[in-house]
């Protein structure tokens, strides 16, 4: 069997997609992508501040969202 290299490349973006939506498969619904009208309000935030990472020597630009005084994980 030959396999192109567009084939190839349309087989892994499928599988890729898969492995994205397969979590919300098993939970019995598709939560990432569907939201039930009215139960979703938007996050309001506090402010935001703005800062360089520093780690390194490229200093990349980091935003810090900040809602109740502190700075939420995740």
């Amino acid at each position: 069997m030959e396999l192109s290299r567009r084939d190839f490349l349309k087989a892994a973006g499928a599988g890729a997609a898969g492995l994205v939506v397969l979590p919300s498969i098993l939970d019995g619904e598709l939560k990432a992508f569907a939201r039930e009208p009215g139960k979703s309000r938007p996050i309001v935030w506090e402010k935001i501040l703005r800062q360089s990472c520093g780690v390194c020597d490229n200093n990349c630009g980091m935003l810090a969202y900040v809602r109740d005084g502190r700075i939420p994980s995740g």
